[in-house]
């Protein structure tokens, strides 16, 4: 299920992105909620499997380092923006 999102999330994209270089902010408005519908879906999905999986597999410190890595690439990634 979660490839299949991938797929359905860069197909959304892409369209996304030939709209817009096309102008057509039409098409743009049109693919842009289902985008966000994709990527929210995806996301819970992630939160009830792979987020449960890493907590069986992971012992407490390995989840503690994994957090502090992702809260630093947040932090990475939202200063790019």
């Amino acid at each position: 299920e979660m490839l299949a999102q991938h797929n359905e999330i860069r197909r959304l994209v892409l369209d996304l992105q030939r709209a817009q270089h096309a102008g057509d902010g039409a098409a743009c408005l049109r693919f842009a909620a289902p985008l966000g519908e994709a990527i929210e879906a995806h996301i819970r999905l992630e939160e009830r499997e792979v987020f449960e999986l890493l907590q069986e597999a992971l012992s407490d410190e390995q989840l503690t380092a994994l957090g502090a890595y992702l809260a630093a690439w947040e932090g990475a990634a939202a200063n790019l923006g």
